[in-house]
């Protein structure tokens, strides 16, 4: 299933027809519409056309989902019956639950909706909660205010996503992590125990070798089930890094032989690292250069917005204007009923934000790594304080804490209960509209305790480096794009290189990217008047009121930050 909504309230079956109407125009295929005293359910497929899942019982209660969901290592009908079997219509079982999905159950008259352990699988609402969507836009085309949330507007323009349970428009939110919403007479949020914890691990002091046999085994417990479910319907991606590496050992020790494919120009390192492998271990690989799309002509731009609009659901992380590579990609590589697989969040085992081993308040996490803009390209709407106050108070809640500073664990988890949940967690959502996608690395499961692991361990690759050894030597001494192969130490090089990151001051890192925007950047060709003149006014009638822009109608000092950067 690609899109589901759910209806309540007077207007139920009114906003239903209205969407059907606009989705079905803009080529969506409806699968389901159910009509119900309580509630409206419409249900679209995915893009590829690929088998839903959807179980009906003999008095009308029902089961199905979107996205991809595995129940006690097993996928489709039998799950979804077995899944249903054991609901109690209080609790979620995310245990015994694999995959990103937004899993709707009917019984006895009630409608339940819930998703996956890591909230990965993003879940928007109106403020009165009528309308419930993994659909942002069918949402908003639901409401007929829409007001501009300014810190999310900030928040997307420059950290490419939007933080905590807002969204840029102040009359969506996001359903909060850890939530099951029961449809009856009236709509409720039953809030659930987080099925990933922070803090409760037994095993701290477990040495360098106990952790890599630890997490390499929970690792190919879960590809066993992927292999058993799976195989031979697998694709996925080569580059010259950690994840994908670690994703392609995995696969071929539990008898995967996956469909392999790298991006980049012929000079690319990533792609030179991924043929060299392919060619090594006699695997077949697709080499994609993205460069090499059809340029449009600024007439047919138009239609290329359009298209990308609907399909990823009006935003995603890279940007909204492309020249249409991306959709053609993404639909591409998610045809008939293949399964791909994505290494994001691979960073659990590594220190993602490169800071070194001592206290950090939120705010200190924020100005580190969420600090990335351009104060002199914004207007007075824009506060630093604010900003990066907002983003420091998401984190708290995040973490659900009260005092600071935080403890290591803390800052570690932040990685994938915030940038993974908010950031990464957007394109999950849009790729799983194309048709079935598995993110290993955001799986409860795999995630659980990865905070408390040493960050001395994570230093430099060198956990996840002896992961891929442990589980395929042969693939692990292959070279990477950091100059070593995974077998052996890093590089002097590479080493001092991670060095100066870590150890950058955090006021540092917040110049560095401000001298970077100081002057803007030539823009791609689509984003020059004569494409983006057939989209939108350019005189930005809402926008300037937020960004100094820069165009040939609106000629002032900065340009608008999503400009300077792509």
């Amino acid at each position: 299933m690609g899109i589901f909504v759910v209806l309540t309230g007077q207007n139920a079956n009114a906003r239903a027809e209205t969407l059907k109407t606009w989705h079905t125009s803009a080529g969506l295929e409806p699968f389901k519409d159910i009509k119900h005293r309580n509630f409206r359910l419409l249900q679209y497929r995915k893009f590829n056309k690929s088998a839903s899942n959807f179980h009906t019982y003999d008095n009308g209660d029902f089961i199905t989902h979107t996205g991809s969901f595995l129940y006690k290592d097993r996928c489709g009908d039998e799950a979804i019956m077995d899944y249903f079997a054991a609901f109690d219509g209080v609790r979620v079982s995310w245990p015994d639950a694999r995959g990103h999905f937004a899993l709707i159950i009917k019984r006895d008259e009630t409608l339940y909706l819930s998703n996956d352990a890591l909230d990965a699988y993003a879940i928007y609402r109106n403020q009165d909660g009528t309308v419930y969507s993994n659909s942002f836009i069918a949402v908003l085309e639901c409401e007929r205010r829409r007001t501009i949330n300014v810190q999310g507007c900030y928040e997307y323009a420059w950290g490419e996503t939007v933080f905590g349970g807002k969204t840029f428009i102040n009359e969506i939110v996001r359903v909060p992590a850890n939530t099951l919403v029961r449809f009856g007479e009236r709509t409720t949020e039953l809030t659930q125990s987080p099925p990933i914890t922070i803090g409760e691990t037994t095993n701290r002091n477990t040495s360098f070798e106990d952790t890599v046999t630890e997490h390499s085994e929970r690792l190919r417990r879960l590809f066993s089930i992927y292999a058993a479910n799976f195989s031979g319907r697998i694709r996925t991606a080569l580059s010259g890094g950690y994840d994908s590496r670690l994703i392609l050992a995995l696969l071929l020790e539990a008898g995967v032989d996956p469909d392999i494919f790298v991006y980049g120009d012929d000079n690319d390192p990533d792609a030179k690292v991924a043929l060299t492998i392919a060619k090594g271990e006699n695997l077949h690989i697709e080499h994609i250069n993205k460069s090499k799309f059809k340029i449009p002509q600024p007439d047919e731009f138009a239609e290329i917005v359009e298209k990308n609009f609907m399909a990823f659901d009006g935003w995603k992380v890279s940007g909204i204007f492309d020249s249409g590579a991306d959709l053609h990609d993404r639909l591409y590589r998610s045809e008939s009923d293949n399964v791909v697989m994505n290494g994001s969040v691979g960073e659990i085992y590594r220190n993602f934000y490169y800071l070194p081993d001592c206290p950090y308040t939120t705010k200190d996490v924020a100005q580190a790594f969420y600090a990335r803009y351009s104060p002199s390209a914004c207007t007075s709407e824009f506060s630093t304080s604010t900003f990066e106050s907002e983003i420091a108070e998401a984190m708290r809640a995040t973490l659900q804490i009260d005092g600071e500073p935080l403890a290591r664990n803390q800052v570690d988890a932040l990685y994938p209960l915030f940038r993974g949940r908010y950031w990464t967690s957007r394109d999950v959502s849009i790729n799983q509209r194309f048709g079935l996608m598995l993110f290993p690395f955001l799986e409860g499961a795999i995630i659980q305790d990865t905070s408390e692991i040493p960050i001395g361990f994570k230093n430099n690759g060198r956990l996840e480096a002896a992961i891929i050894n442990a589980i395929h030597p042969k693939l692990a001494a292959y070279p990477s794009v950091y100059g070593h192969g995974f077998h052996e130490p890093p590089s002097i090089k590479h080493r001092l290189s991670t060095l100066t990151s870590t150890y950058r001051p955090i006021w540092l890192r917040r110049e560095m990217y401000r001298l970077k925007t100081q002057r803007p950047k030539p823009r791609p060709f689509y984003l020059d008047d004569d494409y983006l003149k057939n989209t939108f006014d350019l005189k930005f009638p809402y926008m300037r009121k937020y960004f100094h822009l820069y165009s040939a109608h609106v000629r002032t000092r900065k340009s608008l930050g999503d400009m300077t950067r792509k």
